[in-house]
């Protein structure tokens, strides 16, 4: 709200060589005044540069653009101009999309149903968010495996999905035996995979034959193999990216009342069946959360460092709270409101004149996108727009000569 002391007065004319007040009760400095702040506020109100007309008990007209301009001023009543911030809620659904031309919702674009006039702020205030996206899949480049068994190197495929620890030992062990006994032309069961609940480690039994265990090249094509985090299989599964020789030996695990004899690798570090816990949201021109980009090599070096980080690189920072509560769960569904949310509100000064659709992009942080598949899902988004309003109590009649202060 503008605050100013106004004289009531019947014409004001400020010419170029300076303002003539034409009632005794308005002072050369009150006229003044007066102008520049109707100027001021219709700047701010518009968003322009000019004076547009304004009809509240009285008229303005601008002919020139630099104070050399007639302004006349007819206070009947006073003038009183508000400038509220108004908050229009927008829902989104992911189904809303041209699915013709944005076939995945990971990325999509929608036409709003009206023009947003004047949007000051706009911020992500609730989301509902699939939460059972597959963590092993050929998009992420972790379902391949390879070993090699009696001079023959075999590479395996887990299906894709989300996995217990359990239910992957059983699928390692099991796809591990197909594919021997498929490439040996006999049947083939002496693969074991023991998932260790206390030490939180996939142990790899053969009990007839030596094996090995290679990490050390990707088969997939495309970049994430170069990582040193969520490059593989073997990542999820705690390796390195090593050759792993199988080792004669037996292993006891008295907790469970169990004992494996054979050639055995064990990972050396514990496994990682999570899958990512947050998801980054992108609105196209209105970004406006800085990041820090993963991977830094070289550090230290002058020309050579591979660092950095984007501005504006993100809309909102969407946590997957329920991903960690336990062990390889499916979750149906995340809710998130705006009290959980991380979002750096967009802010535009001036306001913008006009917001006719927005276009949203989820991916993680390394920037892989985030594949729901055929789940759908739906946000908020809260857009603050800028309006002016003359309140009904501005057209009561006040004496002449009177003040007022608002």
């Amino acid at each position: 709200m503008q605050r100013a002391r106004i004289r009531c007065a019947e014409h004001v004319q400020p010419l170029q060589k300076g303002i003539n007040p034409l009632r005794r009760n308005v002072s050369q400095t009150d006229a003044r005044e007066l102008a520049l702040f109707l100027h001021d506020n219709a700047v701010r109100v518009n968003g322009q540069g000019n004076m547009t007309r304004l009809a509240v008990g009285g008229t303005i007209q601008q002919f020139d653009v630099h104070f050399h301009f007639v302004l006349k001023l007819h206070l009947e009543h006073f003038l009183r101009i508000y400038v509220k911030m108004v908050k229009q809620q927008l829902s989104i659904h992911s189904e809303d999309r041209d699915i013709s031309k944005w076939p995945n919702s990971n990325l999509f674009e929608v036409e709003l149903p009206v023009d947003y006039k004047n949007v000051s702020a706009m911020r992500l205030i609730d989301i509902d968010i699939p939460a059972n996206f597959h963590v092993f899949s050929l998009a992420n480049q972790n379902t391949r495996l390879v070993f090699k068994l009696r001079g023959h190197c075999i590479i395996i495929q887990i299906t894709e999905g989300t996995y217990r620890p359990n239910q992957m030992a059983l699928e390692l062990a099991g796809q591990m035996n197909a594919a021997a006994s498929a490439v040996l032309l006999e049947p083939y069961t002496s693969f074991t995979v023991v998932h260790n609940d206390v030490s939180q480690k996939f142990l790899f039994v053969n009990s007839l034959d030596s094996f090995l265990l290679d990490f050390t090249c990707s088969q997939f094509d495309g970049a994430y193999f170069e990582n040193y985090g969520a490059w593989g299989l073997g990542y999820n599964l705690g390796f390195l990216k090593r050759v792993y020789t199988a080792v004669e030996a037996t292993t006891s695990l008295y907790w469970k009342s169990a004992t494996y004899t054979g050639w055995t690798v064990e990972a050396p570090n514990t496994f990682d069946m999570f899958a990512d816990t947050q998801v980054y949201m992108e609105v196209f021109l209105f970004n406006s959360m800085d990041e820090i980009m993963p991977y830094t090599e070289r550090s230290s070096s002058l020309f050579t460092a591979k660092q950095g980080g984007k501005h504006n690189s993100a809309f909102a920072k969407i946590p997957l709270e329920g991903r960690h509560c336990h062990q390889g769960d499916t979750y149906g569904h995340e809710f998130n409101n705006r009290h959980n949310l991380v979002t750096n509100v967009f802010w535009s000064e001036p306001p913008l004149e006009r917001i006719q659709k927005l276009k949203f992009k989820f991916r993680f942080h390394d920037g892989r996108l985030v594949h729901f598949g055929t789940d759908e899902f739906s946000f908020v988004i809260e857009l603050t727009l800028e309006r002016t309003d003359v309140p009904k109590f501005a057209n009561k009649k006040a004496p002449l000569g009177a003040q007022e202060e608002y």
